[in-house]
């Protein structure tokens, strides 16, 4: 578990310091190789030295609110008794959606989130100016080309345009099953030729539908049951990443560093003051990597574990590096070393050596593969979504005033899904989603 006095995701480098070094080597370091290169120019972003006490400043300080206020939000209702309960976003709003298939109760939830989350509107609006200056004092038209030359894609918006088509054909189809299914289960809210109502779908975003394997497919329901098997062993969350390491281990990788086990947080416990997205962090000092994660004995948290995992031994792989290059190839790599581990550990075989399921038949593969395509399919058109959405932000496409209204067009286009009542562009839907307060690019 973490230390008290010490933060879970920070920097222990001197920042003043790199800041000095990093802008030192793009004014004065002549480098013939291109790459090299880029990454030192790339360092300088928002770093000129007439701009570090005042725009960053001001960006950080803005980064620090929108992050506090998605953390610590909470939703309240009475319960049993009259018993006031209430709920964080992650990973308590998260769990109730996923199991719960009263639809009152499911609009309550998603409709409060997004109400108590539209509060910091203002804050984003100006995390926009502010980014989009230092990306114009940095020869970008806008922070959103900034994210995207990241990448080292050309075009790339296309790019992700002309991937989502090859899977649309895939999505609409997955969209017609569930919307069937649904359209049985709650006859008068589901309209069978339109959009599904987004808080009908299992997630808090609608980009994971796993957890209507009971609606759209029932005879599936009980088949390999992995977060009950968990439960049936005693598996402890601990245990979890134990089993997680021991994969990773398995393929020739060295065991996880003793600072890891010390300071990282799995569970939320009494800390109701942190962030439970699911985050890795490299601490750059001493083999010191961690991650944090408000884990339950579920499945679902057992493939994030591993997926985290993926991002710390990516970290442990390049720590011998110079500083300045100890980081992926991209952000994009980073997150695809963990989801390549991640299918792995989904299979039946694997879970079937675990211990976690008996052994596995032919008639196991339609219900492992409709799982599959329902936890990952949706996750394409809704992370299209989300930047297609900021990206038009960034370059002022989009205004403030129209936020909502942008970003429900938007998601009608490519998701086939709308809220359950309608939402103005008083409130501010997007900053229900954690990347976006978070402010970390999704396309990638």
């Amino acid at each position: 578990m973490a230390k008290r006095d010490e933060p879970i995701v920070a920097g222990f480098r001197s920042e003043r310091w790199d800041v000095a070094v990093q802008n030192h080597l793009a004014k004065h370091l002549v480098l013939q190789d291109e790459e090299p290169r880029k990454r030192v120019e790339r360092s300088r972003f928002l770093r000129e030295e007439d701009d570090s006490s005042t725009l960053q400043g001001a960006l950080t300080s803005v980064f620090e609110k929108l992050s506090s206020s998605y953390a610590n939000a909470l939703v309240c209702r009475s319960e049993e008794h009259d018993e006031q309960k209430c709920y964080h976003g992650e990973p308590e709003l998260e769990r109730l959606v996923a199991t719960s298939r009263n639809e009152s109760e499911l609009r309550w939830a998603w409709v409060s989130w997004r109400n108590e989350m539209s509060k910091v509107k203002g804050l984003f609006t100006t995390s926009v100016a502010l980014q989009n200056q230092g990306a114009w004092n940095n020869g970008y038209l806008d922070i959103g080309e900034c994210w995207r030359e990241e990448l080292e894609t050309s075009d790339l918006e296309n790019v992700v345009e002309d991937l989502y088509r090859q899977i649309e054909p895939l999505y609409k189809l997955l969209h017609a099953v569930a919307r069937f299914r649904l359209v049985q289960k709650y006859p008068d809210i589901v309209d069978p030729r339109g959009p599904i109502p987004a808080h009908l779908l299992g997630n808090m975003w609608a980009q994971n539908w796993a957890s209507l394997i009971d609606i759209i497919w029932p005879r599936a329901k009980d088949n390999g049951s992995v977060t009950g098997a968990l439960k049936r062993k005693n598996v402890t969350v601990t245990k979890m990443v134990k089993l997680a390491e021991d994969f990773y281990v398995s393929m020739g990788l060295p065991q996880l560093t003793s600072s890891f086990w010390e300071n990282s947080v799995f569970e939320r416990e009494n800390r109701s003051e942190i962030a439970c997205h699911g985050t890795a962090a490299n601490m750059y000092r001493d083999n010191d990597y961690r991650i944090l994660i408000c884990a339950e004995v579920n499945a679902e948290d057992f493939y994030v574990i591993h997926h985290e995992l993926g991002h710390v031994y990516y970290y442990m792989a390049y720590k011998d590096q110079p500083t300045i290059f100890m980081d992926g190839a991209n952000s994009a790599f980073h997150e695809a070393v963990g989801d390549a581990v991640m299918y792995g550990v989904m299979t039946p075989q694997h879970m079937q050596r675990l211990g976690l399921i008996s052994d596995s038949t032919p008639d196991d593969d339609l219900p492992f593969l409709l799982r599959q395509a329902l936890s990952k399919v949706p996750q394409l058109p809704h992370s299209l979504v989300i930047d297609k959405w900021r990206w038009k932000v960034f370059n002022g496409e989009i205004k403030s005033s129209e936020y909502n209204e942008a970003w429900w067009a938007i998601t009608r286009r490519y998701q086939g899904i709308e809220p359950p009542l309608p939402r103005s562009d008083f409130f501010f839907d997007p900053a229900a989603k954690f990347h976006v307060t978070d402010n970390t690019p999704y396309v990638r």
